[in-house]
C-alpha cells in the first residue's frame, strides 16, 4: 500500500470517517403505491417561468454507452476491419444532434484486462462459458497490445470521447500504470474525456451471499481513500504535460448494502477534492436483477412502464448529485441498465423498456444527472442498444429496441444550443410522464410519454388525449415513438422511421401536425412536441 499524500493523512481520514458515521445515512426512497388510471383528456397546464427555474441543463450526450472493455473490439471492430454496423449506428446520432455518444469502457472486465507491449492482437480473452451463470459471457482474462488504441480511434465517429477504465481489481500499481503509458503513448488524448480507476470498489470485498473477489473482507472506504490519494496523482503525473481527468468512484448504489463505502462518504471526507483532477463522479445502479433465480422471477416489464417507480429509483440518487455538485464535479449514472446480470428477455428488449429509458434519462437529466451511461456487452446481454455480431447463424446483428432512445434524445436537442429540463411533476401519474424542454428560459418543446401496458393486440389500445395549447399554443408539431405493443421486441419506428439491418434510418420522416393543440397518444407511445410556426406561448 503507498502512503498518502502530504496534505491528507490516514489519520485525517479517520477522523472525518468518524464524523461522517454519527450522521444517520440517507434513507432509502419509500415504495411507490400506484396510482388510479389518469382520465383519457387532459390538458397541459403549468406555471411554465416557475418550471424554468427549477430547469437543470439537459446534456445532447445525456444517453451514452458503457461497454464491457473485454467487447470493445467485438463492438468497434479491429484494426483494418471497422465493425461498420456499430459505426452507422453511432453515426445516425451524430448525424441528428452534431455529437457521438461517451463510450466508457469498463465493466467487470475493467479490472482484468492488462496490457501486453509485444502483443500483436489488439485484444484477446479468455471466457469460461457456464449455462448456469448469467455473467458467464464475460471475460476472465483480457490482454491488450498497442493495436487497441488504433482500433479505437479509426473505427468510431471522429469527435467519439472515451472514459478508459484501468484496472484496479489487480491491486498492482503497475498494470495501472502500464495502461496508462500505452494509452499516453498509442492514443490521441484529445479523444480521453477521463480515465477511470477500479469498477465497482465498493464490492471488492464482498457482501452477503457474494464472496470477496478482489480483497479480503477487511477491505473499507478508508481503504479506498487511502489507495486513490496514492494512485491517482501518480498516474496522472505519468502524461509530461496536460495531466489527464479522471471519473471518480464508479460504486454499486444506491441503493447500498456497503452502509459508509459510498461516493456520499468520499466527498466528506474529502477525498476526491484532495486527489487533484477528478472531473466526474460516478455511481451504478439497476432497479432489479437477474442474477438469481429468485430475482429473475421478480421482474416484470410492469415495473418498468410505471413512471412514479422511476421517479421512486432516480431519487435515490440525490445525495451522489448533491455531493459531485457541491465538489464543482459532474455526475455521471457511470454504468446502468434495467435489470443486472445482462438483462432479461421479453423486458429489457422490447418497447416497455426503451419507454423506460427515455424516462428514466430525462427524470435524471431533471433531477441534476449530467449523462447516463447505458451498459451493453456481446453474448446474452438483453439490456444492449445492439448485438454488434450474429448471435448465431440464424441472428444476425441488430439493434433492440433501446437504440432508438438515443435517436429521441438527439432529435430533442438537435436545434437547441444550451437545453435545459423540468419534470412537470403536478402531472405525473404512473402512466404519464411530461418534461418542459427549455432554452434562455423559453419553452421550446415538450416530451410527452403514455406508459400504460398494452401487450394484447386483439382488444382495442387504451389512448389518452393530451391538450397543450395552454402552454405551446394551437398550432402544434409533433414526432412519435411507437409500436405494436409494450412487449414488442422488434417493429419500433420514431417519427415514421426505423432501422434496418445495416444501421442505416429508412423510411419516410414523418412530423404530424394539429391545429388545436390536441395530441392522441396510443398506449406506449411517446411524443416530441413542439410549436408550428411562430406561435407564442
Amino acid at each position: 500500500m503507498q502512503s498518502l499524500t502530504p496534505m491528507f493523512t490516514l489519520t485525517t481520514l479517520f477522523a472525518v470517517l468518524a464524523a461522517v458515521q454519527a450522521v444517520p445515512a440517507p434513507r432509502r426512497a419509500a415504495a411507490v403505491v400506484p396510482l388510479t388510471l389518469t382520465l383519457d383528456n387532459s390538458s397541459i397546464n403549468f406555471d411554465v417561468a416557475q418550471t424554468a427555474e427549477a430547469a437543470q441543463p439537459l446534456d445532447p450526450q445525456l444517453i451514452s454507452l458503457s461497454i464491457e472493455f473485454g467487447n470493445a473490439i467485438d463492438f468497434f471492430g479491429d484494426v483494418g476491419k471497422p465493425n461498420e454496423f456499430s459505426r452507422k449506428l453511432l453515426q445516425n446520432v451524430v448525424d441528428r444532434s452534431g455529437i457521438p455518444p461517451v463510450v466508457r469502457l469498463g465493466g467487470n472486465t475493467q479490472d482484468k484486462w492488462v496490457y501486453c507491449d509485444n502483443c500483436t492482437a489488439a485484444l484477446s480473452s479468455i471466457v469460461e462459458v457456464n449455462p448456469n451463470h448469467p455473467m458467464s459471457s464475460e471475460a476472465v482474462n483480457v490482454t491488450v497490445g498497442k493495436a487497441f488504441f488504433q482500433a479505437l480511434e479509426e473505427n468510431v465517429p471522429p469527435a467519439t470521447k472515451f472514459i478508459l477504465g484501468l484496472n484496479l481489481g489487480h491491486n498492482i500499481y503497475e498494470i495501472a500504470q502500464a495502461e496508462v503509458d500505452a494509452s499516453l503513448k498509442y492514443f490521441n488524448q484529445s479523444r480521453i474525456l477521463a480515465y477511470e480507476l477500479g469498477n465497482e470498489p465498493n464490492v471488492y470485498g464482498g457482501y452477503p451471499p457474494v464472496p470477496a473477489r478482489w480483497r479480503p473482507s477487511t477491505w473499507t472506504v478508508v481503504d479506498y481513500a487511502q489507495q486513490m490519494l496514492s494512485w491517482i496523482p501518480r498516474l496522472r503525473a505519468r502524461a509530461k504535460t496536460n495531466p489527464p481527468s479522471f471519473q471518480f468512484g464508479s460504486m454499486i448504489g444506491p441503493p447500498t448494502p456497503f452502509q459508509d463505502f459510498s461516493l456520499t462518504t468520499l466527498a466528506r471526507m474529502g477525498v476526491p477534492q484532495n486527489i487533484g483532477g477528478v472531473k466526474y463522479f460516478a455511481s451504478h445502479g439497476y432497479p432489479e436483477n437477474v442474477c438469481t433465480k429468485e430475482a429473475s422471477d421478480q421482474v416484470q416489464l410492469t415495473n418498468y412502464v410505471n413512471h412514479l417507480e422511476t421517479v421512486g429509483f432516480v431519487s435515490q440518487y440525490q445525495g451522489e448529485i448533491a455531493a459531485a455538485k457541491s465538489a464543482g464535479a459532474i455526475f455521471h449514472i457511470g454504468e446502468t441498465n434495467s435489470v443486472a446480470c445482462h438483462g432479461k428477455d421479453g423486458v429489457s428488449n422490447t418497447l416497455g423498456a426503451l419507454l423506460w429509458e427515455i424516462d428514466y434519462a430525462l427524470t435524471a437529466a431533471a433531477a441534476g444527472v449530467d449523462r447516463l451511461f447505458f451498459h451493453s456487452g456481446v453474448g446474452g446481454f438483453y439490456y444492449a442498444m445492439w448485438e454488434p455480431l450474429p448471435v448465431n447463424s440464424t441472428t444476425p446483428a441488430h439493434i433492440n429496441p433501446t437504440y432508438y432512445s438515443m435517436l429521441f434524445v438527439a432529435d430533442l436537442v438537435a436545434d437547441l444550443s444550451q437545453p435545459t429540463i423540468s419534470r412537470i411533476v403536478k402531472l405525473d401519474t404512473f402512466d404519464m410522464a411530461q418534461y418542459a424542454i427549455y432554452e434562455e428560459n423559453r419553452l421550446q418543446k415538450l416530451v410527452i410519454l403514455n406508459t400504460h401496458y398494452y401487450n394484447d393486440t386483439s382488444e382495442t389500445r387504451p389512448s389518452k388525449f393530451v391538450n397543450v395549447s395552454s402552454v405551446l399554443g394551437p398550432n402544434i408539431k409533433f414526432r412519435r415513438l411507437t409500436g405494436s405493443e409494450t412487449t414488442a421486441r422488434s417493429g419500433v419506428t420514431w417519427a415514421g422511421q426505423s432501422v434496418d439491418a445495416s444501421g442505416n434510418i429508412v423510411g419516410r420522416l414523418i412530423t404530424e401536425h394539429a391545429s388545436n393543440g390536441l395530441i392522441q397518444l396510443l398506449a406506449s407511445e411517446a411524443v416530441i412536441v413542439e410549436r408550428n410556426g411562430t406561435s407564442s406561448s
